[in-house]
């Protein structure tokens, strides 16, 4: 049996409900109304769960015990209507999620990991992926300190909005930030290494071949409808585990909180 998890979060309309609930004024109610609803109460037999609670009430209780929206563990099974299950499916297999790596913030700063987007784009991404040679040989070409790569295999056939992979951010526990940025980006920061004249010109055919190669070098978004490969550079020293990471793309088009795979 699968477990499920939902994500708990209180609508700003139900929490303004709440508080308009709390703050009406209203007559009270006179002596014999009180004491003959106090008799009528009496008189009825009590629900064996208790007194019924409003949406609102149970999602304000959720958003009590999880106030960042964490995914929670239900304890049930992956039938339809029991809330979202913990594993999903990319490109036809069935990838099984680490929710206690989330719940327990204690997200490995390795493998793969599931990324969803609200404009209908997924993606899985590879945390420690061996970089591709054109880049990496630019980065030893240049001298450029060592790196992690993270490879995303960006889908966004469903998606409605172009996805450029742009920023990714690991977190550990004493809220030290790890970034990542897009090979783009790394590029040009390599590139800055290269001494060029004003037409392009350098005084070694080595780094010759690096100028032309940084200006070879182009991993272009994902315009909706269409699957492709982008890559991001990060700091090579990484903790084993980080409370949490987050993920965006170019232009804030999207944003992703990414799931680990078992």
């Amino acid at each position: 049996m699968k477990r499920t998890f939902r994500l708990l979060a209180a609508p700003a309309a139900a929490m303004l409900l709440l508080a308009s609930c709390g703050t009406t004024d209203e007559p009270a109610p006179a002596e014999d109304t009180v004491a003959q609803d106090e008799a009528q109460a009496d008189a009825e037999p009590s629900d064996a769960g208790g007194e019924e609670k409003s949406s609102a009430e149970i999602q304000a209780e959720h958003a009590e015990e999880n106030p960042d929206g964490l995914p929670m563990d239900d304890g049930g099974d992956d039938t339809e209507g029991s809330g979202n299950v913990d594993s999903v499916e990319f490109d036809g297999v069935t990838l099984d999620l680490d929710v206690d790596a989330l719940a327990n913030a204690e997200v490995p700063t390795n493998g793969r990991f599931y990324l969803a987007g609200a404009t209908g784009v997924v993606a899985i991404a590879e945390v420690g992926a061996e970089g591709p040679e054109d880049l990496e040989r630019l980065r030893q070409g240049t001298d450029s300190d060592p790196v992690t790569y993270i490879k995303v295999d960006v889908d966004n056939r469903s998606g409605s909005e172009e996805i450029g992979m742009y920023e990714w951010s690991m977190y550990d526990a004493a809220g030290q930030e790890y970034p990542f940025q897009s090979a783009q980006a790394a590029k040009v920061e390599w590139g800055e290494a290269i001494d060029a004249d004003d037409d392009g010109i350098v005084d070694s055919d080595e780094m010759q071949e690096m100028y032309d190669l940084s200006g070879e070098i182009d991993y272009p978004n994902a315009a909706p409808m269409q699957r492709n490969v982008q890559w991001l550079v990060g700091p090579a020293d990484l903790p084993d585990e980080v409370v949490g990471m987050a993920a965006t793309a170019e232009g804030f088009a999207d944003t992703f909180a990414p799931f680990p795979v078992k």
